[in-house]
């Protein structure tokens, strides 16, 4: 009987057929919900969004009607005061008319009255002068006539007068009418107006209450994020002020350290320009000094050369003297000029001893001089490293400044980056921004998105930590393949059961190998 030898072909064919490990098969189901839970995520976020698109939209047109409302109820109440003014006109109007009407009625009456008096006295003359006819002369007659007449012309005028004020009463009363009318449909338009108003305030009424509901309700889910983003606002709020005193403290320590060093340098300054002073003085005195010995040992050298010279004549003078061996009588005046040139020789030899000490003297000053000279080259060497150190000190005062400045800049620069991070925020708000403000609300979104992003990390993260076990594995598998192709065919005829592991070990590979494209 022939053991059965598995074609890799044939196992790779198959392996589609065959099912995943359990570890495996785990971790896709794992990486499968991950998936779909950061799907719904994604779809939840999106619904919210176009949810809080949809209540905004909402919240401007309920602002829109709102002010179109207002703006409708502003119009009827300038129209409302237009028609009150027009019926305080027409009352006033009327009022006026009413009156007049009543002084053409009071005029009319007395001329009625008038009327009634003259008729009255003309019929009563009228029947005196029939039973006086007889005694009544024709003057009395004229007289009654022309009073007669004056009341006839009296009484049309009163009756032309009457008509004329009639005619002016029926008038006004059409005028009284019609502004009635007027007055009454100003009424009705005035009860209409105040409906509408009514109506007006009712719809204000209710678009307020619905849009307090959608603040409400965009208000209660998110109330416990605004908390929480109000207590981590406290916490910043807290960090930024420790910082800016942190900073403000450093300013003032920088400060008084650059004050207290500009004040060193002006004083190492001073200082130095004083000794640069005295050190100037004391060289020109040491110069002046050593001239003055210099000139003074000339003339000594001098003196004491013309005096060797004339000590060497006294010896020549003594030996010739010895050679020409005076005897002892000598006489006076050679004994007194040899006294004399003995004396001027100990002069002489003392004044030599202080020209020498003298000489000695300006060796001893040249000596100091010297000493002097290399005091001088000390304190110039001094003076110079002074310098030198005074010029690291303005460089190192330069560099702190340009990194003052520079820091200054990158501050202004991270105020600019904040403000274009958070351009999304109103002009009107962003005017008064401070740059903890700006930082604070960056921080914030940034935290947002992280936390809207955590379960996606996460899910990555396990995702490549799967990628590499299954990675590890595969090489693992690749390395049995490759030493159980390198067996000799005959073991692996002779072995079914080796053969049916490197079947199952090849298909697990292959298996991997899907899972990782």
């Amino acid at each position: 009987m022939e053991p059965n030898h598995t074609d890799p072909r044939s196992s790779s064919s198959s392996s589609s057929k065959l099912p995943l490990p359990s570890r495996f098969q785990a971790h896709i189901e794992k990486l499968h919900k991950q998936k779909m839970k950061i799907q719904q995520l994604e779809r939840d976020k999106l619904e919210q969004t176009q949810r809080i698109s949809e209540l905004e939209d909402q919240a401007k047109h309920s602002n829109q009607l709102r002010e179109d409302q207002d703006t409708a109820i502003a119009q009827l109440r300038r129209e409302l005061a237009g028609q009150e003014h027009e019926d305080l006109q027409a009352a006033r109007t009327i009022h006026m008319l009413t009156r007049q009407v009543e002084v053409l009625q009071m005029t009319t009456a007395r001329a009625e009255e008038a009327q009634r008096d003259a008729e009255a006295d003309y019929i009563l003359r009228h029947f005196v002068g029939e039973d006086d006819a007889t005694g009544t002369d024709p003057s009395t007659i004229g007289e009654l006539q022309s009073k007669l007449a004056r009341l006839d012309f009296a009484e049309q005028q009163s009756l032309r007068q009457v008509g004329e004020l009639e005619a002016e009463l029926e008038l006004l009363r059409g005028t009284a009418d019609a502004l009635s009318r007027e007055l009454q449909d100003s009424k009705d338009a005035k009860q209409g107006l105040e409906l509408e108003l009514q109506k007006a305030k009712t719809s204000k009424r209710a678009l307020e209450q619905e849009l307090q509901q959608l603040k409400l309700g965009l208000e209660t889910p998110h109330l416990q994020e605004t908390k929480d983003v109000k207590t981590l606002e406290a916490v910043e709020d807290e960090q930024w002020k420790s910082m800016a005193s942190v900073c403000q403290n450093l300013m003032t320590t920088l400060r008084a350290q650059v004050k207290s060093l500009t004040d060193d340098k002006q004083k190492l300054e001073h200082a130095i320009a004083c000794c640069q002073r005295s050190a100037d003085n004391r060289l020109n005195t040491l110069e002046q000094d050593r001239q003055n010995a210099e000139a003074e040992s000339a003339r000594l050298r001098t003196e004491l050369t013309r005096l060797r010279q004339d000590l060497k004549a006294m010896a020549l003078q003594f030996r010739k003297l010895e050679e020409e061996n005076f005897d002892e009588t000598l006489s006076v005046e050679a004994l007194v000029r040899v006294a004399q040139t003995q004396a001027h020789q100990k002069e002489i030899a003392t004044r030599t001893q202080e020209v020498e000490q003298k000489v000695a003297a300006s060796v001893d000053t040249a000596a100091h001089n010297r000493q002097l000279v290399a005091e001088k080259n000390e304190l110039l060497q001094q003076l110079e490293e002074e310098r030198s150190r005074s010029k690291d000190l303005a460089r190192s005062t330069a560099t702190f400044k340009e990194a003052t400045e520079t820091a200054v800049k990158e501050l202004q620069e991270v105020e600019i980056e904040l403000r274009a991070i958070n351009s999304s925020r109103d002009s009107s708000d962003a005017q008064h921004e401070t740059v903890a403000s700006l930082a604070r609300l960056v921080i914030t979104d940034l935290k947002r998105q992280q936390d809207e992003s955590v379960d996606a990390a996460v899910a990555s993260m396990q995702i490549l930590h799967l990628t590499s076990s299954l990675e590890e594995h595969l090489y693992h598998l690749r390395a049995l393949r490759e030493t159980q192709d390198y067996r000799p065919s005959s073991i692996c005829s002779s072995d079914p059961a080796a053969d049916a592991n490197v079947a199952e070990e090849f298909t697990l590979i292959k298996i991997d190998e899907a899972c990782l494209d």
